[in-house]
């Protein structure tokens, strides 16, 4: 994974509005996992990423009311 992937996953995360610690309980997800994949220590499977992604838009989707403006490039 590129570091734009752990950039697609910080930015998804901020988008939703979380903090690091709020995706892990949000999420069920340890923190120091989500601290790895966004400083490229760790990658997450391909799978795994696109679902963690997914959840953390549609968060930022009902925050905003749609998601017509959240766009994640790969």
């Amino acid at each position: 994974m590129t570091d734009n992937n752990n950039n697609n996953l910080k930015e998804a995360r901020k988008l939703a509005g979380l903090t690091q610690k709020g995706m892990s309980e949000q999420l069920g997800i340890p923190r120091r996992t989500i601290e790895d994949w966004e400083r490229g220590i760790s990658t997450p499977q391909k799978y795994v990423e696109q679902l963690v992604i997914e959840k953390l838009l549609n968060i930022a989707s009902t925050q905003k009311g749609d998601n017509d403006d959240i766009e994640i490039k790969d």
